[in-house]
């Protein structure tokens, strides 16, 4: 047979999945100004819809979905993508696209709401002013939330939560959220509830009356680093019925409650277990309560956490307050100047406490083993330096516990100075 007559046999069937395919994978956009916009058109440029509600349910896989202006309308996205095309909803590179919920109501939902729905992308969306969440992400795999503002919800801002996995949050801007109360509102600034794999990473959360980052109700194996938490009524970063979680180069400091804080309260949901997670390279100062507290309610196991290479500055009360817990291990901090002792409570004795640097706390304190009792000589702790001079003793003064260092030894504290 001749090739001619193979392609003229095999073209009914290619046309035949042409159309039964949906459409190409293409820039789509939203823009509720434009004359020709149109719900019912293709989200080109030419002719873009106008409502978020298009967009949430006619992009596919694979899509990217260009959101110019302001709405007053919730995005609700009904469509999954793959992981190897997800469809990406994007505000303009000026950062004025917005999602405003002035005037809305809504129950326990989102401004931007995705429910049962996997691979979504969400950049450079400023959500403000919702009557309840900013965003709520449930039950969803490979969500990535970047660059995103969250101004003022009444409740907490970023929730993810109902087994939900796979989760990406980095380089948020959260702020003035939880307005409706410290003990009113529902969930924190960023919540991450009963979630396994997740990032949370470079976002800056600021300025509410609740907890800032909160890991909770059976969350597993994430990543909470490189966020600056600051000026929050109640703890800054809070584990609660959390395991396998690492949370380290965060600066936190100026909330009215503890920088960080382990706990199993009876309030939470899933498995009463908070354990095998690994705090360091933190730097927590001038908060209103302690450094890192340990706190276990009731029923449950609050155990084997590791805390190292931290610095806790100027806290005003204990440095670390250990209670209802055991099995822990506490090595390499700088702990200086805290208005109580720098290590305490009832369960100090029941961790492993060593190779840390105690200056100038008040209060009786456990300093444990090969403790270092110097000023640490830390560069400039007024303009939140914490760095060390090149006389500390804190150099190659600490205990190996897997992090890379340079000198003889690793050094106390969250730097290496050589």
């Amino acid at each position: 047979m001749r090739s001619g007559s193979v392609l003229n046999a095999a073209f009914p069937i290619l046309l035949a999945l042409l159309v039964a395919s949906p459409a190409l994978a293409a820039e789509r956009v939203v823009d509720g100004k434009a004359k020709a916009c149109s719900d019912k058109g293709t989200g080109t440029e030419k002719r873009p819809w106008c409502r978020l509600a298009a967009a949430g349910t006619r992009a596919r896989p694979g899509d990217r979905v260009l959101i110019r202006g302001v709405y007053r309308e919730r995005l609700v996205i009904r469509v999954s993508g793959t992981k190897a095309a997800p469809i990406v909803y994007e505000g303009t590179p000026d950062g004025k696209t917005a999602l405003d919920g002035t005037g809305l109501k809504l129950d326990e939902e989102g401004m931007i709401d995705i429910e049962k729905r996997d691979h979504i992308t969400l950049r450079r969306l400023t959500i403000k002013h919702s009557p309840w969440y900013a965003m709520n992400v449930s039950g969803c795999r490979g969500v990535v939330i970047e660059k995103c503002g969250v101004l003022r919800s009444l409740h907490g801002g970023i929730v993810v939560d109902e087994g939900s996995s796979d989760i990406q949050l980095t380089g948020n801007d959260v702020r003035g959220v939880n307005a409706k109360g410290p003990d009113t509102a529902i969930h924190e600034a960023i919540t991450i509830s009963n979630v396994r794999r997740f990032v949370v990473a470079g976002n800056h959360v600021h300025h509410a009356p609740k907890e800032g980052i909160d890991a909770k109700d059976g969350s597993s194996d994430g990543e909470i680093r490189d966020n600056v938490v600051e000026h929050l009524g109640k703890v800054g970063i809070y584990l609660n019925h959390a395991t396998r979680v690492k949370v380290f180069g965060n600066k936190i400091h100026g909330n009215g409650y503890s920088g960080i804080q382990l706990a199993v309260g009876d309030y939470a949901m899933g498995p009463r277990v908070t354990a095998q997670n690994d705090i360091y390279r933190n730097l927590i100062w001038s908060n209103g309560y302690n450094g890192v507290q340990f706190w276990q309610e009731k029923a449950g196991e609050l155990r084997d956490n590791r805390l190292y290479n931290n610095v806790l500055y100027g806290n005003k009360h204990w440095g670390v307050l250990l209670e209802g817990t055991s099995g822990n291990t506490i090595k390499n901090n700088i702990i200086a100047k805290n208005g109580h002792a720098g290590i305490g409570g009832d369960a100090a004795a029941r961790s492993t406490i060593t190779h840390n640097l105690f200056f100038a706390n008040r209060g009786d304190e456990t300093r444990g083993k090969n403790a270092v009792t110097r000023d640490p000589q830390l560069a400039n702790p007024a303009r939140a330096d914490f760095s060390l001079k090149p006389t500390s003793p804190a150099i190659d003064a600490g205990a190996r516990v897997g992090l890379p260092f340079k000198g003889k030894a690793p050094d106390i504290g969250a730097f290496e100075r050589r």
